[in-house]
């Protein structure tokens, strides 16, 4: 299985795409990490910068996401260093 590149996708893109793969609404989604729809319609497409540690364990465990390249993303979205990084 292929991986995309860091480098060309963002935080919201990557929400965004696996939100779509796993058949999930954005609505649905939106409810199940308890955010309003605008909200994670915003993250997706990268207006805001990416949410708090804790929702970002939610929206992987949902999508079955790779926690570390969520962080990752995190970081590059906040301009700063990944968050699991900042714990240490």
């Amino acid at each position: 299985m292929l991986k995309k590149s860091n480098n060309s996708q963002t935080f919201g893109s990557y929400i965004r795409s696996l939100r779509i793969k796993n058949d999930i609404g954005q609505r649905e989604l939106a409810k199940k990490i308890n955010v309003a729809p605008s909200y994670l319609n915003d993250m997706e497409k990268d207006k805001r910068s990416a949410p708090k540690n804790e929702l970002i364990k939610k929206i992987s465990v949902i999508l079955k996401a790779d926690l570390k390249l969520l962080y990752d993303l995190a970081g590059n979205s906040k301009k700063t260093v990944a968050p699991d990084i900042e714990e240490y």
